[in-house]
């Protein structure tokens, strides 16, 4: 591990609840149709945002403009991150070409590891990484996609005291990411576009609530076909389409998986969605 003399955020035992501590971890994942709703976000959180974004895109192993995108949405700074650096508030670190990105006491660390759901950089090994060295700090949020990638590791991040968003995948342009995430785990806030850009900062200085245990068992992937959300609402998902479409954990996969290209409708604005990233048509 490479150190260097900025101060990182401190790190704390997971077996010990931080009920004074402020969420300072957002971990964000997103693909195909994601990164619209992302620059939302950003443009919309204050300057002095007391908290570090941690963002997973399915860039695969492409030449990304997407530093200077995020970059520019905002008033946070946005960058590839690099082994080794040091995670500090108001900053924005994205998961680089090819490469998993994780955290280790406090310090960023990329992997050249076997692609997870098809994907490297993939969602699950950065929300696992930050659910086990952050505990009840971070918020997960998991927007727009294709595939499962990103439910597992949420269900880690809810497991270890974090709190869990997910956008609605009635406002998604790529349902399956969200969707999946649902089916797998209780999610905290289930939220649109507009629900997202406005309550995000609030849902970050919000303080978390002690609780007895961060050891909770990993949940069930037996879909439920109702579930309760913190948003005081209640979704209920058709059973038939449950049954037809279960969803199971995408294995680790060891083998290159050729590039997507898929044709997403957004009305008279056609996307062209390679790798999670839209070009218009």
């Amino acid at each position: 591990m490479v150190q260097m003399n900025e101060p990182a955020l401190a790190i704390r035992s997971t077996g010990e609840p931080t009920p004074s501590a402020n969420r300072d971890i957002v971990a964000i994942g997103a693909s195909a149709g994601g990164i619209q709703v992302l620059l939302r976000i950003l443009e919309s959180v204050p300057d002095d945002f007391d908290a570090a974004v941690l963002v997973t895109v399915h860039i695969g192993n492409r030449r990304s403009l997407l530093p200077q995108i995020l970059d520019r949405a905002g008033p946070l700074t946005a960058d590839f991150a690099k082994h080794g650096e040091p995670i500090r508030h108001g900053r924005i670190y994205i998961a680089p070409p090819d490469q998993h990105m994780l955290v280790d006491d406090g310090y960023i660390e990329l992997s050249s590891g076997p692609r997870e759901n098809h994907f490297r950089p993939a969602i699950d090994p950065l929300f696992r990484s930050v659910a086990a060295a952050y505990g009840n700090r971070v918020v997960g949020l998991i927007l727009s996609g294709a595939l499962s990638d990103g439910a597992v590791g949420l269900a880690a991040i809810k497991a270890q005291g974090g709190l869990t968003i997910v956008q609605d995948p009635d406002d998604a342009l790529v349902t399956g990411m969200p969707a999946s995430a649902l089916s797998y785990s209780e999610i905290d806030y289930v939220l649109t576009t507009q629900e997202l850009v406005d309550r995000l900062s609030s849902i970050v200085y919000a303080r978390p609530v002690a609780q007895e245990t961060l050891s909770e068992p990993m949940p069930s992937s037996e879909p439920p076909s109702q579930k309760t959300f913190s948003r005081h609402c209640t979704i209920s998902r058709p059973t038939s389409l449950m049954q037809e479409q279960p969803f199971s954990p995408a294995p680790i996969v060891a083998e290159p998986f050729g590039r997507q290209t898929r044709k997403a409708s957004c009305g008279s604005n056609a996307m062209l969605v390679m790798d999670g990233v839209g070009t218009r048509c």
